[in-house]
């Protein structure tokens, strides 16, 4: 999970590093394909800078790749799999060492966990039971009406 996160922030990364040369292959092509005046020029390859610069700044608030590996470090010291499990932990302002916690409190929370995932597969059990009720009513009625047909007949 950490190194498709990684791989992914990475991607990013060389995104962000690679509006320059966009920049300048629009800058080119438009040259090469038609003339225009700088004027013209700067109006169609503006839009295409001023992104860059915001997304470069956005991405150095962030602090490029320093912030998704102190996440995904924390990630790991807290044996979260999903971001949605961080932010859990988030809400309930429990970023303290997992390890850390009373032993109390842990079991609980693995207790919950446990409860949960059986509450799930009993209520998927009870839906697999509800649709074979449904089908076997369905084949009763199926008999009975074939049952008094016979009856009738004699």
């Amino acid at each position: 999970m950490d190194k498709r996160r990684r791989k992914l922030w990475k991607n990013f990364a060389r995104f962000v590093n690679a509006a320059d040369k966009v920049e300048e292959q629009v800058m080119e092509k438009l040259i090469s394909v038609q003339r225009c005046t700088v004027r013209q020029q700067e109006m169609i390859v503006g839009p295409i800078v001023e992104f860059r610069k915001e997304l470069s700044a956005r991405f150095e608030e962030v602090g490029r790749d320093k912030w998704p590996r102190s996440v995904l470090r924390l990630m790991r010291e807290q044996k979260l799999q999903t971001v949605e499990e961080l932010r859990e932990l988030c809400e309930r302002g429990s970023l303290e060492d997992r390890s850390s916690r009373k032993e109390g409190e842990e079991n609980h929370q693995d207790e919950l966990i446990r409860l949960r995932a059986e509450n799930e597969r009993l209520e998927a059990r009870i839906r697999e039971c509800e649709a074979e009720k449904d089908r076997a009513e369905k084949l009763m009625r199926k008999g009975q009406s074939r049952w008094r047909g016979r009856l009738r007949r004699s």
